[in-house]
């Protein structure tokens, strides 16, 4: 099958979350199981051309957004049995940040993922593409499954192809006001409630969901949550008269690049029969944040300071935590007030807790590979890569159960024996604490620990599976559009 993957982000070309990390992993699994996979995403201004060894098309493609006629170079690179085209426009997509700076949204953001879902189809007829299916991510790429139910004449050569939208957080949705329907390039009759309208105000990913023959999202249990009100974020009631077609697949990580046995980033590597190396990567860590660490285990963060993600549980349960006798080595970025009252916790506690406000690779995976234990607290949390990278490395994570941390961290509680982690079920700082309690009483128990860390080690959190489960989607979805261009052959023939 020739899949046509378009995202906004994708390792190693550009990244600010677990999109890119998808986006990366996902074609190359893919690949690498017999499939012809072209990946279409912007070519930001920090894409290092040079080094990932773009080169020019010498072909481009032209669209119209709104009223302004938008020419996109194409460039070219290679990476991982995945061949990825890059749409050159320097007004939309040459800026310092992907989607906005400061905490703020680009303005023309409704512009600038128009112009990537309109000139990725595009590309198709000039490159002579014929995808058996196109796969998008997230609302920068909804405009995608849209225009071609509703809008399609303009790309004749994609006429019946199918398509699957994948929702990476429901959080972020591409709402815009309604003014925005001008760069869209679909009819009026596109915005009602059963459409792309949602209380006033234009809703890609809505659009996206509506118009795919198949949806996924990163988890079994978070495909089922984001149905309720509570995770739905308004959509609970259109992801339900889709369930249908919705499925929930979780994600894998990269094992060759997240491999304790092979990581260069490490002071020491060490696997699930070295387990005794991994002290000297506590000791590193610890030595180059200030840490003590040597009154009870060093916790572990990585990942976007904000809400969503538990930081306000952490801080409302900072002193218990420090109780325990345990240590916190925080690092990544996100709301200004979190990130200040953590960095002042730091100040007053500077053996015990150490906060790296912004995004470090190396440390990222000295803190995998030197902490106890990995805190994931998040209030929602659709798969989660941490927890998944956490347990190959030997760091039993601590997590709220929801979403994606439920599908793959088995709770000591439940079951010493088959446990990879901790968990706990109301979001409140006393049953946060509870887990982590449980946690450093299994952690001052080394055999009991070590058997532990094993277990997690053991996973298979590969790409493969989770590739298998989306060509199973696939041939859904191409069956649906299969029996959808076949039924409106037998109407124009009545």
């Amino acid at each position: 099958m020739h899949v046509l993957f378009a995202a906004s982000e994708a390792v190693p070309y550009a990244k600010t979350g677990g999109l890119a990390d998808v986006a990366g992993a996902l074609p190359e699994a893919l690949a690498k199981r017999g499939h012809r996979v072209t990946r279409v995403m912007p070519l930001y201004g920090g894409i290092d051309r040079r080094g990932h060894g773009l080169r020019a098309v010498g072909r481009r493609v032209r669209v119209r957004i709104g009223d302004h006629p938008v020419t996109a170079k194409l460039a070219v690179a290679h990476h991982g049995g995945v061949e990825t085209y890059f749409l050159d426009c320097p007004e939309y997509f040459d800026r310092p940040g992907l989607y906005g700076e400061r905490g703020e949204d680009y303005p023309d953001n409704a512009e600038r993922f128009a112009l990537l879902a309109r000139a990725t189809l595009a590309a198709c007829g000039e490159l002579d593409l014929f995808p058996d299916l196109i796969h998008c991510n997230d609302w920068q790429t909804a405009l995608i499954p849209a225009c071609l139910k509703l809008a399609p004449e303009p790309w004749p050569v994609l006429a019946g192809t199918p398509t699957v939208m994948t929702v990476h957080n429901l959080g972020y949705q591409g709402l815009f006001p309604m003014e925005a329907r001008r760069v869209l390039g679909l009819p009026e009759s596109a915005y009602t409630p059963e459409g792309l309208e949602f209380w006033g105000r234009v809703n890609l990913l809505k659009g996206g969901i509506v118009c795919a023959d198949a949806v996924t999202t990163v988890s079994r249990t978070y495909a089922r949550e984001i149905q309720d009100a509570r995770f739905g974020f308004g959509l609970e009631g259109v992801l339900s008269s889709r369930s249908d077609r919705l499925t929930g697949i979780v994600n894998g990580i990269d094992t060759g690049y997240w491999d304790p046995a092979h990581d260069p980033h490490l002071a020491a590597a060490y696997g699930r029969d070295r387990l005794g190396l991994r002290v000297r990567n506590r000791a590193a860590l610890c030595q180059a944040l200030g840490l003590a660490g040597d009154a009870g285990p060093v916790l572990g963060m990585v990942g976007r300071l904000v809400e969503q993600k538990g930081m306000g549980l952490v801080l409302a349960a900072l002193h218990a935590l420090l109780d325990t006798g345990a240590s916190l080595a925080i690092l990544g970025q996100g709301e200004p007030a979190l990130v200040h009252t953590l960095q002042e916790a730091a100040r007053m506690h500077p053996d015990r807790i150490a906060v790296v406000d912004g995004f470090n690779e190396p440390l990222s995976h000295r803190i995998y590979g030197g902490c106890d234990l990995f805190l994931m607290p998040s209030r929602f949390e659709p798969c989660g890569l941490s927890q998944l990278i956490a347990m190959r490395y030997g760091a039993p994570p601590v997590v709220h159960r929801v979403g994606g941390l439920a599908d793959t961290v088995v709770p000591y509680g439940e079951d010493p024996d088959a446990a990879t982690g901790f968990a706990f079920d109301d979001f409140t700082p006393e049953a946060f604490v509870a887990a982590v309690r449980e946690a450093v009483a299994v952690f001052r128990a080394p055999d009991a620990f070590r058997r532990l860390q094993r277990r997690g080690m053991a996973l298979d959190v590969s790409w493969d599976a989770s590739a298998a489960e989306y060509e199973a989607v696939y041939a859904r979805a191409a069956g649906r559009a299969q029996g959808r261009s076949a039924g409106a052959s037998s109407a124009g023939t009545g």
